[in-house]
């Protein structure tokens, strides 16, 4: 599981500015890039439909997913993290993204009017260093 996270700062405004677009609902994406030792690199970050529509949960279509997953494929990348917004919660995990995020190997992160903050499952939810380049 990964320590921390880099992301470039482009990336974290194109996230922030997701998340305003989508004010009343989860905004949610994919975090494309590679693992290196224990850093999930951002090389990429693919905003994606919030399928149901909830400002309390997110959900990506399956098929979005598996473009996605062929995109990074093609450019020799993989997922290694998804993110969502909070509405009107702090940016940590809630019940229903500690059950998503078990075993998904992923960087998870969260942002809110909060702040920012990542996470990932390794015998629990554990926050991620998160590292703008």
């Amino acid at each position: 599981m990964p320590d921390a996270v880099e992301i470039q700062e482009k990336h974290v405004r194109l996230i922030r500015k997701d998340a305003e677009r989508h004010r009343d609902t989860e905004a949610c994406g994919i975090l494309i890039g590679f693992f290196d030792k224990n850093t999930a690199k951002v090389k990429e970050v693919v905003p994606a439909e919030n399928i149901l529509n909830s400002p309390i949960e997110f959900e990506i279509a399956p098929e979005v997913l598996y473009e996605i997953w062929n995109i990074a494929d093609k450019k020799n990348m993989d997922v290694v993290g998804v993110y969502h917004s909070h509405v009107g919660a702090p940016a940590v995990p809630s019940a229903r993204d500690e059950k998503f995020m078990k075993d998904s190997g992923f960087v998870w992160l969260i942002i809110s009017k909060s702040g920012m903050n990542a996470y990932a499952w390794g015998d629990g939810v554990r926050k991620v260093r998160i590292k703008i380049v």
